[in-house]
């Protein structure tokens, strides 16, 4: 796949979202792999997001809540457009896992079964709405800071995400002081953080219960004759485990959130062309919106069964790192609505 220049412009993106924004050129975010099994092809790293807060060493689970503090972050989250510092609700703080950190919630009585949400990419600023949700799952946040190459390499094996889930059991076993199971598992991804939710998808597609993409499906274009990619086409083999992940959404045996913007990509298909894909070949049309004078409001909704799709305006930085704002609202659907349905777990250890 040829690049041009893709890493200097989705430097210049990524960068802009860590300090105030303000409208600015179009330009591309993520150059994904044309990765179908077996898969040849290159893609192309995106740079690091800011920092994330230091992990902690988090006390037992409690007989209550700890007091929320102040701010839940030894430091910012670097994002300009991440959601307000609240503390964390319900949720101790951070401590570490394997290659990743993990904040459990704080309850009077633990279950013998936790549900997941594993986010992956700038991980501190989605659990800033996850913890406000107040649903008692487990937040685990996986940065790399290297790039949609990084998170893809992390989880070549297969035996990785299960290395994950174990590092999570025994933190809950450490927690509750018996064992503990994994019940629902979600992956959530935002960027580059794509790179690991599609391989884990790939390789666990029967361990996986939500899916929740926030700006964050992307997919090689198909090539003419001559080897060119063909703007405005998405290379369906790339999307086939997400399309089969949707289809079971739909029937309500999975959840799907996934939001996209109108960030301009070249070479790739962006993750409005992807979501324009992906509903044409679910036969469901979005519900248009109208976004008034708000440069990155929302322009799309859909809700049928458990797909949700959320559409938005702009084309800079900030219409691009807004989406970490929508973890909350997805942990909410795939999660906290479907508890109120006694929905069985669709992923269990």
């Amino acid at each position: 796949m040829n690049h041009r220049g893709g890493p200097l412009l989705a430097g210049a993106l990524l960068a802009a979202c860590a300090v105030p924004l303000s409208p600015a050129s179009p330009q591309p975010v993520e150059n994904p792999s044309r990765e179908v099994p077996p898969l040849p092809g290159p893609s192309v790293d995106l740079p690091s997001p800011p920092p994330a807060p230091p992990a902690s060493s988090a006390p037992p689970l409690a007989s209550s809540p700890p007091p929320a503090p102040a701010s839940a972050s030894a430091s910012a989250s670097g994002f300009a457009c991440a959601p307000p510092d609240q503390g964390w609700g319900r949720h101790l703080p951070y401590r570490k896992i394997r290659g990743a950190r993990i904040s459990l919630p704080a309850l009077d009585t633990p279950p013998e079964r936790f549900d997941l949400f594993i986010h992956f990419h700038a991980s501190d600023a989605a659990r800033r709405g996850f913890v406000q949700e107040g649903y008692p799952a487990v937040f685990v946040g996986y940065d790399l800071g290297e790039g949609s190459n990084a998170y893809r390499r992390a989880f070549d094996d297969p035996g990785a995400f299960l290395r994950l889930l174990a590092s999570v059991t025994e933190a809950l076993r450490e927690h509750t002081g018996r064992p503990a199971r994994l019940g629902r598992i979600v992956l959530s991804s935002w960027s580059a953080g794509f790179g690991a939710t599609q391989r884990i998808l790939k390789q666990h597609p029967d361990r996986i219960h939500g899916l929740v993409l926030l700006d964050s499906l992307y997919a090689p274009q198909e090539k003419d004759p001559e080897g060119q990619e063909k703007p405005g086409t998405v290379f369906a083999p790339a999307l086939a485990p997400t399309l089969a992940f949707a289809r079971k959404a739909l029937r309500g045996e999975r959840a799907l959130f996934l939001s996209y913007s109108r960030v301009p990509t070249r070479g790739y298909a962006s993750t409005g062309e992807v979501a324009r894909y992906l509903t044409s070949q679910l036969g469901l049309e979005e519900q248009a919106l109208d976004p008034g004078d708000n440069p990155r409001g929302a322009v799309a909704t859909l809700d049928r069964a458990r797909v949700h799709l959320r559409g938005f305006r702009g084309s800079d930085a900030r219409a691009h790192c807004q989406h970490l704002a929508l973890a909350a609202e997805a942990s909410a659907l795939l999660l906290k609505a479907s508890e109120k349905k006694n929905e069985p777990p669709g992923a269990q250890e």
